[in-house]
């Protein structure tokens, strides 16, 4: 009896978890995703998009690297990823746009993308997770760069230090020289740099005025922005008097108001600052201008005493966002691309392809909406192409395209089709009186084509224009000829 009763009671609670859990979808993860193994080549340090032997331990600099997976076959997919690690005497520049970023293919897709997880007291780690570009393709490679500084705590100065990476289970050696900070030079009276600010999309300006202590009656500082569309952020300005020591620290630093000696002109790429008469005194100005991420702005300060130049400075800043490449080789595969003749910019949809192997068998391939078709992995061998179809206002194009896909390459081949031709008949039919020669020109969707004919009496007042695109390029929409 007591075991029915335990039964029942068994049943039940089955029969209750069974209800409750009827409605709820649990997500199941195939759990495929693997770590690649790698190896780190050609470790760089840049600053301003070239290469350099040393920096200063104050400075940005953008750190680059060559990474290549091991994997010589086609077994790297979707989500499978690889971790770099860099070590701690090195710090990451902690802005949304240098912690996430994508790695493009040759073509503009993005084949990985890149997360950055910084390490307190330095260091980071960046997982890299494929995207679905990899699939079938086999010798992966390419770039990683993003924006650092040197771990003041962890670098020794004036000689170079270790930064080994580390990646796959292995560490590839880096060294480089921190130079010291910088040092004053007593006849300096006007000093200039920049470096990134907070936004990826401004830059931060540092001027240093009369560390020489000297006298400037009537002095202006005037600052414009060179070659460009960028402006001045008004309201990042910051005027300073300071006491700089020997090694350009800031003692008694005192806010000037500048609200009664800064003009803004040139649609805020000028700024001109009075400060009336200097007397020995040190000034430090800080401001911010927009920027746009990859170009070089240039930025020229000029200090004036009695309307006389006393010292000027041309400045750059070049900042990259953070960001690599990518790329693999498509393996045992054949790609089509299809194109308008006349303009290859212009992609063409549904070209279909007849595929014959080296035993006869034949399939079909048809291009998409980017007009690229990819087939299937293939057996190694010769591959003979004909369209079959041709794109909707083009001509069928009748040449047959031969295509060898190996263990180790693929086959990617352009075919272009001509666009479907009409011809214009253009006649002039007097009333009254037959003039002389006509001028007639040619207008496609009311536009002047630049196309004329001359009519007149040798040819029976009426010519043809000829050879003209019936339809508008990668469409099927007929273009409207007139003649004026």
């Amino acid at each position: 009896m007591l075991k029915k009763k335990i039964m029942r009671l068994v049943l039940s609670m089955l029969m209750a978890l069974v209800m409750l859990f009827q409605g709820v979808n649990f997500n199941v993860y195939a759990g495929s995703e693997k770590e690649v193994d790698l190896e780190i080549q050609n470790i760089v340090i840049k600053n301003g998009g070239n290469p350099v032997n040393s920096m200063q331990v104050g400075d940005e600099f953008r750190i680059e690297m060559n990474w290549k997976a091991k994997a010589k076959a086609a077994t790297i997919n979707e989500g499978d990823y690889f971790i770099v690690k860099l070590p701690d005497n090195i710090l990451i520049k902690n802005d949304a746009g240098n912690l996430n970023f994508s790695l493009t293919a040759p073509d503009g897709s993005v084949m990985a993308n890149a997360h950055v997880t910084p390490k307190a007291g330095g260091g980071a780690e960046i997982k890299v997770t494929f995207t679905n570009y990899v699939n079938g393709r086999y010798d992966i490679n390419g770039t990683l760069g993003m924006n650092a500084n040197f771990n003041k705590d962890k670098v020794t100065v004036n000689q170079k230090n270790n930064f080994d990476i580390e990646a796959g289970g292995k560490t590839t050696p880096f060294q480089f020289k921190v130079d010291g900070g910088p040092t004053g030079n007593s006849n300096e009276v006007l000093h200039k740099y920049s470096f990134a600010a907070e936004s990826i999309n401004e830059a931060e300006w540092r001027v240093r005025i009369n560390y020489k202590k000297a006298n400037f009656p009537n002095a202006v500082v005037t600052d414009t922005l060179v070659g460009t569309t960028e402006k001045f952020v008004k309201e990042s300005f910051r005027l300073y008097r300071v006491n700089y020591t020997s090694d350009l620290k800031e003692n008694n630093r005192v806010r000037i108001d500048l609200s009664d000696k800064i003009v803004f002109s040139n649609n805020d790429q000028t700024f001109t600052i009075n400060l009336g008469n200097i007397n020995g005194e040190q000034y430090k100005l800080e401001y911010r201008t927009t920027y746009t991420p990859g170009t070089n702005l240039r930025n020229n300060v000029k200090l004036t005493s009695n309307n006389n130049k006393v010292d000027e400075k041309i400045i750059s800043y070049k900042k990259e966002a953070a960001g690599g490449t990518g790329v693999g080789i498509l393996a045992n595969k054949i790609k089509l691309v299809k194109v308008d003749a006349e303009d290859n910019t212009v992609v063409l949809a549904n070209a279909v392809f007849e595929v014959t192997g080296t035993d006869g068998s034949k399939f079909e391939l048809t291009t998409a909406a980017d007009g690229t078709v990819t087939s299937p992995a293939l057996v190694a061998g010769t591959y003979k192409v004909k369209e079959k179809t041709a794109p909707a206002g083009y001509e069928l194009n009748t040449q047959e395209f031969t295509l060898t896909v190996s263990p180790t390459s693929s086959a990617i081949q352009t075919i272009k089709d001509e666009p479907i031709r009409t011809t214009v008949k253009a006649t002039k039919q007097w009333v009254g009186p037959i003039g002389t020669a006509v001028t007639v020109h040619l207008y496609a969707d009311d536009v002047d084509t630049g196309k004329t004919v001359t009519l007149n009496a040798a040819n029976n007042w009426e010519d043809t224009f000829t050879n003209l695109r019936k339809y508008k390029p990668g469409t099927t929409t007929e273009i409207k000829y007139t003649v004026k």
